[in-house]
């Protein structure tokens, strides 16, 4: 399992940056979780019309991911994709078989681990494809 650092953990929401210190936004956990593990995050697609022109685009974008199935657990490293109303998108980052890390703009939560069965309207799940 990754080890995060407490101040990640206490981090406030802020949108578009990944740093702790100043605070992240969904895909800023992401991009965070990815460099300590030393590795690439996945690319990021524009936000254009609907989450599934947008998955459409991130499917484009990141060739070396893949959408996995309905018979696999998420494991460590997977990018979950929630759609909670018609106008969001959200993202956050498996750090075990069974959270994620997330942030939210829900006042006073900011960066935190949520059980993967709290996220609601998961749309998918990604996993890096190793070669």
């Amino acid at each position: 399992m990754i080890q995060l650092p407490v101040e990640a953990l206490e981090a406030p929401w802020r949108v578009g940056s990944s740093e702790p210190s100043m605070g992240m936004d969904c895909w800023g956990v992401v991009e965070y979780v990815f460099r300590l593990a030393g590795l690439a995050p996945p690319v990021l697609p524009s936000q254009v019309g609907s989450p599934d022109r947008q998955h459409s685009a991130g499917a484009k974008a990141n060739p070396g991911w893949r959408k996995i199935g309905d018979g696999e657990r998420p494991e460590e490293l997977d990018v979950v994709i929630s759609i909670p109303n018609r106008n969001d998108v959200h993202a956050g980052v498996v750090i075990d078989g069974r959270a994620l890390m997330v942030a939210t703009s829900i006042k006073g939560e900011g960066v935190c681990i949520r059980r993967f069965g709290r996220i609601k309207r998961v749309s998918g799940v990604y996993r890096r494809v190793v070669e």
